[in-house]
């Protein structure tokens, strides 16, 4: 019998709309009457009521459902029996679209597929640590949220197996009776297919077989009938995904170990999933080798990738066919300034000179003769006049005196006239040395026009 719209169920829940109806039951849009909270009620058929395997089927969902709190799993709140014996589940409502209606519109792209698998399985994962095994993975089960699957509920835990406490110390171990058969043949592994006892590994196989039917649009197997379909995974090794299809390698691996026909060879565990997850989304990324896990691109971390920096290498520059960068030098400068700065240089040499130089006589530097220990003098010769050569040196008389022109004696006059005159005369031979104007202690000053040559 189907419940009314305005009909309150449990003195708490006011059935809003019918959302589906299925051989064993009904499932209704609701309103807790006193939290105001939307909520998807799941009803059981009168005619089923008294089946205790669908019975106890149904409530394993409520136990598997309510002890997992994962925001990847629809989660369950509440579970009763109604006045004429029927049972009640209380489900989180998902407004959404099951995966089924994205498969059917043709093959998902693969990041999106992995983006979504890696929400499913971790939601699986969720059960799995509750040593719960789902047994019935299949799109429909798979409710995407905000158009894009970014959000993923994982749903209907009905055939679900819960370990016993018999098990707890073996997480892999989850307890059935041999030769039972769950689930839906084209997600079902080739060991819940044989009805053997089975583990977490067998829904790695229904994910590897959803993640291969978002990719290829179409299932690994097909039967004309259910028998046939069944002998098929059972006895054949599962296809590889077709090479026309632009999947990327790590991604016909992942799709490969996950639907190992033998249990030993899928994976060991979902962490382990979610790492090649990972390595197959980012396999296309020339700066990630695999096994590595990008760095969140922050603000901070984004403005710092585009800002220049201090310094700039010439030579990459140059190889990029780019001009090297230029110094702020004197060419920088305007004519004006530049003009300045030659001037100001000028005055300072010339005020240097002077201040050396200035308070010297004659065209010749200042000869010193010194005492020697044995009575003789020795020379000094500071100041030069450049104009002499090493053999002019030479051929100076070695002064007895002090030579400052106070005090000379007669020969000491005439001798430095000799000196001046043979100087003068060396001088005027040269011809790059004659018409040299010299400033005070002989030092030859250019022409203007040559001070910046």
């Amino acid at each position: 019998m189907s419940l009314e719209p305005g009909t309150t169920v449990s003195d708490r829940y006011k059935i809003l709309a019918p959302l589906g109806e299925g051989g064993m039951g009904a499932v209704y849009q609701a309103e807790h009457v006193y939290m105001k909270k939307i909520v998807a009620l799941k009803v059981l058929h009168a005619s089923v009521a008294g089946d205790a395997d669908v019975v106890a089927r149904f409530e394993r969902e409520a136990v598997a459902a309510g002890s997992i709190q994962h925001p990847n799993v629809a989660a369950a709140t509440d579970f009763g029996r109604l006045p004429d014996g029927t049972f009640f589940l209380v489900l989180e409502y998902i407004d959404g679209t099951n995966l089924r209606a994205e498969i059917d519109k043709g093959p998902v792209d693969q990041h999106r597929a992995l983006r979504i698998m890696r929400k499913v399985v971790e939601g699986v994962a969720a059960a799995h640590e509750k040593g719960i095994v789902h047994r019935d993975l299949k799109p429909e089960n798979v409710m995407l949220l905000d158009g894009e699957g970014e959000r993923v509920k994982v749903l209907d835990f009905g055939i679900a197996k819960i370990e016993t406490t018999a098990a707890a110390s073996d997480p892999n171990k989850i307890l059935t009776q041999t030769g039972q058969v769950f689930g839906t043949p084209d997600y079902m592994s080739p060991e819940q297919a044989m009805g053997e006892v089975v583990d977490k590994r067998t829904d790695y196989y229904s994910l590897g077989v959803i993640l291969f039917e978002m990719l290829a649009g179409t299932r690994p197997f097909s039967g004309d009938t259910m028998a046939l379909l069944r002998d098929r995974v059972i006895n054949e090794r599962p296809p590889a995904l077709p090479l026309d299809l632009p999947v990327d390698e790590n991604v016909r691996a992942l799709v490969e170990k996950l639907m190992a026909r033998l249990a030993n060879d899928r994976f060991l565990s979902a962490e382990d999933i979610l790492v090649a997850i990972d390595q197959a989304s980012f396999e296309r990324s020339p700066t990630l080798p695999p096994g590595l896990t990008p760095i969140p691109m922050t603000d901070s971390v984004r403005q710092a990738s585009v800002a220049p920096t201090a310094r700039v290498d010439a030579v990459s520059l140059e190889l990029q066919g780019l001009p090297r960068p230029t110094s702020p030098g004197l060419a920088s400068l305007s004519g004006r300034t530049r003009a300045i700065i030659g001037g100001v240089g000028v005055a300072v040499v010339l005020a240097l000179l002077f201040l050396v130089f200035g308070g010297s006589s004659g065209t010749h530097g200042t000869i010193t003769a010194t005492p020697s220990a044995n009575g003789s003098a020795s020379s000094d010769v500071a100041a030069t006049d450049p104009s002499l050569n090493e053999g002019d040196l030479k051929e100076l008389p070695t002064p007895n005196a002090r030579v400052d022109g106070a005090g000379d004696s007669k020969d000491d006059k005439t001798s430095r006239d000799k000196n001046a005159a043979r100087t003068k005369d060396a001088r005027e031979k040269d011809p790059k040395k004659k018409g040299r104007k010299t400033g005070p202690g002989g030092i030859y000053i250019p022409p203007p026009d040559q001070w910046f040559k």
